[in-house]
């Protein structure tokens, strides 16, 4: 079976001109085209594309993925380096989910200390209450 453009683009979430912006970029080689220049996609494309999707989402520049396009069409010789790019972009994801984790622990220590005052009508309630551990300062510089 095959997709059209827009067909793809409502299955992954994306615009038209987004793939139309990856296509352009080199990030879709292997896409089919019919004889009046249309895309055509089949289900394997749309399973690449949910990886490039993937890694743009995670913080992957354009050049970068067009690097890993790069390796998928050097064969088995670059399998290597294609599992170190994905290593490394894992830590990265991981390292922004302990960030994120930080500051939602912050707003869960908000979020307890305003519903406590709410309940109590005044801030006074939580002086000195210590059953409010406040939450871990981390450096909030971006990297």
């Amino acid at each position: 079976m095959t997709y059209s453009i827009g067909e793809v683009a409502q299955r992954l979430g994306v615009s038209v001109n987004t793939l139309r912006y990856y296509d352009q970029q080199g990030l879709m080689p292997d896409i089919k085209r019919s004889t009046g220049g249309k895309r055509l996609f089949e289900e394997d494309d749309l399973h690449y594309l949910y990886v490039v999707l993937c890694l743009k989402r995670t913080g992957m520049t354009i050049s970068q993925i067009q690097e890993y396009v790069a390796l998928t069409r050097g064969g088995d010789a670059t399998l290597a380096k294609r599992l170190t790019i994905f290593k490394d972009q894992m830590a990265a994801v991981d390292k922004e989910i302990l960030k994120l984790q930080t500051y939602r622990d912050c707003l869960n220590y908000k979020a307890a200390y305003y519903q406590r005052a709410v309940a109590a009508g005044t801030e006074s309630v939580n002086a000195n209450d210590e059953s409010l551990p406040f939450p871990k300062i981390m450096n909030m510089e971006d990297d």
